[in-house]
């Protein structure tokens, strides 16, 4: 995953996010300026989260890197889909 930001993310605060048929809560847990580093969490949102035709919930946790310079991010995640 990756993403452009224009400031620091206030910590535990979700951030919706949308795209594809889904909307998803991206709540920043760990912002670790000095190192470049980030963990989040990432959860459904809203009751019709369409993926190949089947309405789907899924959590998960997301995790990667800073860049300071450019203003973005990039990771991985993972989770569990119902």
């Amino acid at each position: 995953m990756s993403g452009a930001y224009t400031s620091n993310p206030a910590l535990n605060s979700a951030i919706n996010v949308s795209g594809g048929g889904i909307n998803a809560d991206f709540t920043f847990k760990t912002w670790d300026a000095a190192n470049n580093k980030w963990i989040s969490t990432i959860n459904s949102t809203g009751g019709n989260n369409i993926v190949n035709g089947y309405n789907v919930q899924f959590n998960g946790a997301g995790a990667g890197t800073i860049n300071q310079t450019n203003k973005t991010i990039s990771g991985t995640a993972a989770g569990t889909v119902k």
